[in-house]
């Protein structure tokens, strides 16, 4: 989250335009898309450990050298390295702690608390490149969480590696899915610049993108006790509500109680995707791995209306976020079942 959070001001900084902003998170998407995607179906039928580790070796690596890079072709490079890495990781990991009967709630939110802790600390740090570096010793040193951990072995699937009938079973919820985080990534791509519009310093900045998290963490944990049907439509709908709402802000202490909404509406569509997923599929990892890899194609097409919608004007994302969410909602608003 600390790297997530600086890149756009990073990037600006070597380039001085939005639109290289847009350019950069497009291509680390669209390699975490790729690689969630066949990771994660990798990690049904092999050891899912093995991708996890490799993952978070190749992910730190490449965020510590981002210190050191000193123009855009070596900051694409990097980024599309760490795309690869931290694609191979959420759909192994999820289902080992699935398969584990580990709390998938508790998971869920404990990985928002992360975030929030990273916005804090980048809050709190300012806005320069060191944060490369503490990013990556904290992205690593979970290889050392990670390798002591058991692992029974995956039982043989009558399936072919490549099939593709899950991801059709599941067609409806990802579309639904991918409308309402692309526009949601428009929004991202800016939201560091909106915020400086609106008033925000980097203290400010970091406080604001660790409310949502922090709320996350709370809301999860009563997530599960909602309908996932329930939980996925009413995520929708109020991350339209979201996206109108920071349309119309006035100043950054404004957005305050608008990342509550924010907070809610992510913890319900994201962790009532993933039950949903969970519970209606064998193929743990292919699913979740996919959800997240929607994740990161979501994370190519939206940079790119971000970065130039935002190019004209900032608040034109927020407006593209909401028509996308409202999509979603009305595609999925329809399922029974």
């Amino acid at each position: 989250m600390m790297s997530f959070v600086y890149i756009p001001v990073f990037i600006k900084e070597i380039t001085g335009n939005v639109k290289s902003v847009g350019i950069v998170i497009s291509l680390y998407q669209i390699f975490y898309f790729f690689s969630g995607v066949v990771f994660g179906r990798l990690g049904d039928f092999f050891k899912r450990k093995l991708f996890v580790v490799s993952g978070i070796v190749i992910a730190s690596i490449s965020i510590f050298l981002l210190k050191y890079s000193v123009n855009f072709s070596q900051v694409v490079l990097l980024r599309i390295l760490a795309g690869l890495g931290t694609g191979m990781i959420p759909g192994a990991l999820t289902a080992y702690a699935y398969d584990s009967k580990k709390d998938i709630g508790v998971f869920t939110a404990l990985g928002s608390l992360g975030w929030a802790a990273g916005s804090l600390l980048i809050g709190v740090l300012g806005f320069k490149s060191d944060i490369f570096l503490i990013a990556s010793f904290f992205m690593f040193f979970i290889v050392f969480m990670i390798l002591p951990l058991k692992e029974e072995p995956i039982p043989k699937r009558d399936v072919s590696i490549f099939s593709l009938s899950v991801l059709r079973k599941n067609l409806r919820l990802y579309l639904s899915f991918f409308l309402r985080h692309t526009g949601a990534f428009a929004v991202w791509t800016i939201y560091p610049l909106f915020l400086a519009k609106l008033g925000a310093n980097a203290l400010w900045t970091g406080i604001i993108y660790s409310i949502n998290p922090f709320l996350q963490f709370f809301f999860m944990l009563f997530v599960k006790r909602l309908n996932a049907l329930f939980a996925v439509k009413t995520g929708l709908f109020l991350s339209f509500v979201t996206f109108i709402l920071f349309f119309k802000a006035k100043s950054h202490f404004e957005i305050i109680p608008y990342q509550i909404v924010l907070a809610l509406s992510w913890a319900l569509l994201y962790l009532g995707s993933l039950y949903y997923l969970l519970e209606r599929n064998i193929e743990r990892s292919t699913v979740s791995g996919a959800l997240n890899g929607v994740t990161g194609l979501c994370g190519t097409v939206g940079p790119f209306f971000g970065g130039t919608l935002g190019d004209i004007s900032l608040r034109l994302p927020m407006i593209f976020g909401a028509g996308l969410s409202l999509a979603g909602f009305l595609m999925f608003f329809s399922k029974k079942k």
